[in-house]
């Protein structure tokens, strides 16, 4: 039953955007928006620098969720190139992968998010904040968006900074 309804689900949405143009990018404003045109790329240009190049860059998503809690996966990956070849690192792990749990608790009549970090893998624990740093109250002003108070699922987005090193 349930794969008939993610079937026809599939094909729905396929039916809806197949025919859809690829189009520029629409961003709400304060944003200048510029149109998909070849002129607008430029080639990045070799120098003869030796220094490496380091990428590194995170998601996370929501798996499930309610007002008192949310499950989500939390990614993050580090690239670094030495020129044009790609470079493995020595040192430290390439990507780090965990599930969040986030859960809404009630102490002393005020709320806060509490949460629980588990990695897909033991060595990446060493790169994970110490879960006692991960309290926050929602009226924290470093969790706050626009002055009001976050969603639960705010938190996640946070947590997967600490291995982006933001």
């Amino acid at each position: 039953m349930f794969g008939e309804i993610v079937r026809r689900l599939a094909e729905d949405l396929n039916g809806k955007i197949s025919g859809s143009e690829l189009g520029d990018p629409f961003l709400s404003s304060p944003y200048k928006v510029y149109p998909l045109q070849e002129s607008n790329f430029r080639h990045v240009t070799e120098t003869p620098s030796q220094r490496r190049l380091v990428f590194v860059d995170g998601g996370n998503d929501v798996l499930i969720e309610a007002p008192n809690f949310s499950i989500q996966l939390v990614r993050a990956a580090l690239s670094i190139f030495d020129g044009k070849e790609r470079v493995t690192p020595e040192h430290t792990v390439q990507r780090i992968e965990l599930l969040c749990l986030i859960t809404t608790k009630i102490l002393e009549r005020e709320a806060y998010y509490e949460t629980s970090l588990f990695p897909m893998v033991e060595e990446i624990k060493p790169y994970l904040p110490d879960p006692a740093h991960l309290k926050f109250k929602p009226t924290d002003p470093r969790i706050t968006v626009g002055g009001t108070s976050p969603g639960i699922g705010r938190v996640a987005s946070i947590i997967r900074k600490f291995p982006e090193g933001k």
